[in-house]
């Protein structure tokens, strides 16, 4: 999670890339990179021990084991994001699931700019 977040300081610190930060930050502010804002939430948290950018609506992510999944796998840790300011919660069911598509919305940004 931390590094699918941090590719976009990887990204603004390569001159081979020849990606402007303004860029990134576009991207990363558009509903493109939803997925990709929840890992840097996660990676918030993990650092700070808090999430308060406001620029992600002030967020809360809380792991939840799930012992019971229909899969039969014994422990599935979904994510929950709970916008404190009670405007909805974004739930995922799997955090390899939620990794997997930031990183297809990376591919996509990546791709466009000839970088893949």
């Amino acid at each position: 999670m931390a590094d699918i977040w941090n590719l976009k300081d990887w990204l603004a610190q390569d001159p081979t890339a020849g990606v402007p930060q303004a860029d990134i930050k576009s991207f990363l502010d558009m509903p493109a990179s939803f997925n990709i804002r929840a890992c840097g939430d996660i990676e918030t948290k993990q650092k700070h021990y808090r999430v308060d950018d406001p620029r992600r609506e002030n967020t809360e992510l809380i792991w939840e084991g799930n012992h019971a999944h229909r899969s039969g796998l014994p422990v599935i840790f979904s994510v929950t994001r709970t916008y404190k300011d009670g405007s909805g919660t974004d739930h995922w069911e799997d955090a390899f699931e939620l990794a997997r598509r930031a990183i297809e919305e990376w591919k996509k940004f990546l791709a466009k700019r000839g970088l893949l």
